[in-house]
């Protein structure tokens, strides 16, 4: 099974707080052109921090930022998982969903921080929020079911574009009866391999891969699924600013809200996609709030407030 066209990484650009486009005007390059954004490991950090050893942006900075943007079209908003803390917090949760639904995410990876408010609520933010994952299958009135059952399939920008998101199983600590006994993750290579090569015969041009693991076994589904043309990664924090791994793309935009990363996927003709990445980073102590987000923070914070006062 062979892609139909080759991938070209144009260039790898690290930037400093501010952002660094294609140098070549979009609109005078011939092919059609796709934008992503794309963003992971939030871990529950929807305020940032002033802390003089590593201060952090979080939500509230980068929501400004996606709010106020002009984002060609066509463009999407990605996420590549643990959005949530890694302790309970339906409230703050449920905060962080709200927003991400607010600035338009198109699709959000399930991490392992996705699983800490349990089952039900997992089940709840399915129904009602964009999240997706491949390889997980829920136990649900004492039947199999898979979270997402599907790949998926858009058609933007003149190309036919497959998205998947899949859980490395490696990422899940052992604690949760609820979690162990209810949840299982199948092989992300088994179900990257039948996907993908689904994906491929229904002539999809781009094929897109939202990883929630570790860089190490990104690189391992790699070797046996060569067909896909990106990989954005989640759940290490790493910041990778692009390389190509054989005819693969892999970026990681950090972690915290630091960092947004933006794809640039060009089409030239029938012969080849061009890649150019991006980043945004963002400053605690420069780069302005979003109101809405500053106003939920300090609900969210009152109503903390107003629960440790009633203990």
């Amino acid at each position: 099974m062979q892609h139909p066209r080759p991938v070209k990484l144009l260039s790898s650009l690290h930037c400093l707080g501010i952002i660094l486009l294609l140098l070549v005007p979009i609109a005078s390059v011939q092919g059609e052109t796709l934008r992503i954004y794309y963003s992971a490991s939030l871990n529950g950090n929807i305020d940032g921090c002033n802390c003089d050893m590593a201060p952090t942006a979080g939500l509230v900075k980068r929501a400004a930022f996606l709010r106020s943007r002009e984002a060609p079209e066509p463009s999407l908003l990605l996420d590549a998982g643990d959005i949530f803390d890694a302790f309970p917090d339906e409230e703050l949760a449920h905060n962080i969903l709200e927003v991400y639904r607010e600035l338009g995410y198109d699709f959000i990876a399930v991490g392992d921080q996705e699983l800490s408010n349990g089952l039900d609520s997992l089940l709840e933010y399915g129904r009602d929020f964009p999240l997706v994952c491949h390889n997980l299958s829920v136990l649900v009135e004492r039947r199999w079911e898979m979270f997402s059952p599907e790949p998926i399939t858009l058609h933007l920008s003149g190309e036919k574009i497959g998205i998947i998101a899949l859980l490395d199983p490696e990422t899940i600590s052992p604690g949760s009866k609820e979690i162990e006994r209810s949840v299982r993750i199948h092989s992300p290579i088994s179900t990257a391999k039948k996907l993908v090569g689904d994906l491929v015969d229904r002539d999809a041009t781009i094929v897109l891969l939202l990883y929630h693991g570790t860089h190490e076994n990104a690189q391992r589904l790699i070797e046996h699924c060569p067909d896909i043309d990106v990989v954005i990664l989640g759940h290490e924090g790493l910041l990778i600013p692009a390389w190509s791994f054989g005819q693969t793309v892999i970026v990681s935009p950090g972690e915290r809200g630091n960092w947004l990363g933006m794809l640039t996927i060009h089409s030239v003709g029938s012969e080849a996609i061009d890649i150019t990445n991006d980043f945004r980073l963002f400053s605690f102590r420069k780069d302005p709030d979003d109101p809405s987000v500053r106003s939920r923070i300090q609900k969210y914070r009152e109503m903390l407030r107003g629960r440790l006062l009633a203990n």
